[in-house]
């Protein structure tokens, strides 16, 4: 858990709820958090990052594959 993420924390979720959401009071504590959760990934937050061509290639250099004995 990304203590950082906003679909973390109350204020988070109600900032998102009421600020890009505009919904109303009644709305917003009438969804449940996975609804909620599915309107951040609508609008990818509260996502891992998607992974880029130097991100890969970075992890590639760090943990290489080692080969197999016998092969």
């Amino acid at each position: 858990m990304n203590p950082t993420d906003p679909s973390n924390t109350w204020s988070g979720l109600m900032q998102f709820g009421f600020g890009v959401l505009h919904l109303s009071s009644t709305e917003f504590w009438s969804l449940s958090l996975p609804e909620l959760h599915a309107a951040m990934r609508v609008h990818q937050i509260g996502r891992p990052p998607i992974m880029t061509r130097t991100r890969l290639n970075q992890l590639m250099r760090a943990h290489p594959d080692q080969p197999e004995e016998g092969l």
